[in-house]
C-alpha cells in the first residue's frame, strides 16, 4: 500500500470527492473496519463509523461505467468526535463550545490555522472542486 495522506485536513478536504479508492481504501484500513458500499441503487448510502479515528464517514456508490467500482464511492460526508479525534485546520474541540464559538476572541482561528484554510480551500477550488468530481 502506497502512501496516503489520512490527516484530519485530509480526510475532510476531500468531502463530496469520488475516484480516489486507494485513498478510501487506506481510510477504511488505518481505522480497521470493513467500507462495504452496496453496488445496487445506484446512490445507496452506507454510514461508516470509524472509532479508533474518531470519526464516522457516510458514503454512496457514484453510478458510472467509466470509473472503477472502489472510484465510485463518493465520500459524502465526515463527522469529527471533538473528543477523540485530532480536528481539521487546527480547531480545539476540548476548548471550544457552542457558547464559546459566540464569542469573538475565542472564534477568531490561530494564525498557521488560516494559513492552513486558506491552502486548503485554494487547493480544493483547483485540484477538487466541491460538489461533484475526483481528488487524488
Amino acid at each position: 500500500m502506497t502512501f496516503q495522506d489520512l490527516s484530519s485536513d485530509a480526510i475532510a478536504d476531500r468531502v463530496n470527492c469520488y475516484a480516489m479508492g486507494a485513498w478510501i481504501d487506506a481510510l477504511a484500513h488505518n481505522g480497521g473496519v470493513a467500507l462495504n458500499v452496496p453496488l445496487s441503487g445506484g446512490r445507496a448510502r452506507v454510514d461508516v463509523p470509524i472509532a479508533s479515528l474518531g470519526i464516522d464517514v457516510t458514503l454512496f456508490r457514484k453510478a458510472d461505467d467509466t470509473l472503477s467500482e472502489a472510484d465510485q464511492v463518493v465520500f459524502h460526508r465526515v463527522s469529527f468526535d471533538p473528543l477523540h479525534a485530532v480536528l481539521p485546520f487546527g480547531l480545539d474541540g476540548r476548548s471550544l463550545t457552542p457558547a464559546s464559538a459566540k464569542t469573538p476572541s475565542v472564534t477568531t482561528p490561530p494564525a498557521a490555522a488560516v494559513r492552513t484554510l486558506r491552502a486548503a480551500t485554494h487547493a480544493s477550488a483547483t485540484s477538487c472542486p466541491r460538489m461533484r468530481g475526483w481528488c487524488s
